[in-house]
């Protein structure tokens, strides 16, 4: 995210989200905003703050603050990036053959 890393130590339940699921998503949607040349509203201390945020409130207030078909094509980009998983994640199995093997 490019925060310093005293930003852990002031807000420590960055440590509780999920980096895959929250963070990261929402970083690069910031940036795609700064590359589309939109007001980003996402930054320093409102970086935290967003993180914090719960999805549809997330959405509401950094997505559908934009002209629509701005924030149609942040919707989708941002859909897409979250439905992108771990490589090996996909086609990970779970096979139990007894107790505890």
């Amino acid at each position: 995210m490019k925060l310093p890393a005293t930003t852990v130590l002031e807000h420590p339940s960055l440590l509780f989200k999920n980096l895959e699921d929250v963070l990261k998503p929402r970083v690069l949607l910031a940036r795609k905003v700064q590359e589309m040349g939109l007001d980003l509203q996402i930054n320093g201390r409102m970086m935290v703050r967003a993180m914090r945020m719960t999805e549809r409130r997330f959405l509401k207030v950094f997505v559908n603050c934009h002209p629509k078909d701005a924030a149609d094509e942040l919707m989708e980009y941002y859909k897409n990036v979250k439905g992108v998983k771990r490589l090996a994640e996909a086609s990970k199995r779970n096979f139990q053959k007894g107790f505890p093997f």
